[in-house]
């Protein structure tokens, strides 16, 4: 029996699901106050950005766990910079759903 496909991702744009503005933090930032920003805010990630507010990596709940697993508490002490993903992946906001989907997959992120 055919299961019906969930004709979601082809019918939303990436707009239509992302959070705006994105959260941001400057790369010194320490992890355990990174952690808090996202809480409070209720996000998974934020977005790393230079002095000029240009995206300089992305530091995700991943990224959090991965760190505390490796190094413990001490972690909580580090900056973002050193634990951050870069470069930035993006796609615009305009894009379908399913086409962020794929490029995620194809990119390896989660």
């Amino acid at each position: 029996m055919l299961e019906r496909i969930d004709s979601f991702p082809y019918r939303r744009r990436v707009a239509d699901i992302m959070s705006t503005p994105a959260i941001t933090t400057p790369p010194d930032t320490a992890l355990s106050d990174a952690v808090g920003r996202m809480r409070q805010r209720n996000v998974s990630s934020l977005l790393v950005v230079d002095e000029a507010g240009r995206p300089h990596g992305i530091l995700t709940e991943r990224d959090v766990l991965d760190a505390l697993a490796e190094h413990g508490a001490a972690a909580l002490s580090f900056p973002v910079a050193s634990l951050m993903k870069s470069p930035v992946r993006s796609i615009a906001s305009d894009a379908f759903v399913h086409v962020a989907i794929a490029r995620m997959d194809r990119l390896g992120i989660r």
